[in-house]
């Protein structure tokens, strides 16, 4: 899948969870729940 369009998705994931201590324990769960494994692999090594 398209890289850019993972990263899109991702800020978007971010910019509607509220922001306190566990925002990114939250990201990753909804990562994990609704991204293919091909998804989360794709956008972890565009942004390693």
């Amino acid at each position: 899948m398209d890289v850019s369009i993972l990263t899109r998705m991702a800020g978007d994931i971010e910019k509607n969870i509220p922001v306190h201590e566990e925002t990114y324990l939250r990201i990753s769960e909804h990562l994990v729940k609704f991204w293919t494994p091909q998804m989360r692999s794709d956008f972890y090594k565009h942004v390693t």
